[in-house]
């Protein structure tokens, strides 16, 4: 991701984006408060159309660099979001809590 990294301020970099302190970090800066408003418009018109084609499943992925900061901290968000809309959703964290 093209955001501002927490791993690179040092009471950040040993917390992944499941700690309030790296959301706050990653969601302050307008750029990722503008990219999380564009991938919600997108799954807003992207998923009506895959349930219109009889589609049941959806992966979405987010990377970062080490896996552990922004990438979570948007999986987060966009899970929160549609489960807020009655959408069933399986997440992993793949490199979270890798070293």
């Amino acid at each position: 991701m093209c955001l501002p990294n927490p791993f690179y301020i040092a009471e950040l970099k040993h917390l992944t984006g499941l700690d309030s302190k790296v959301v706050d970090f990653v969601m302050s800066h307008e750029c990722s408060q503008k990219l999380l408003v564009k991938i919600k418009d997108l799954l807003d018109f992207m998923i009506p159309l895959y349930l219109a084609e009889g589609k049941t499943r959806l992966v979405i992925s987010f990377g970062c660099t080490g896996g552990k900061h922004r990438s979570v901290t948007f999986a987060e968000l966009i899970t929160q979001y549609l489960q807020k809309q009655d959408y069933y959703v399986i997440k992993n964290h793949r490199d979270a809590l890798r070293h």
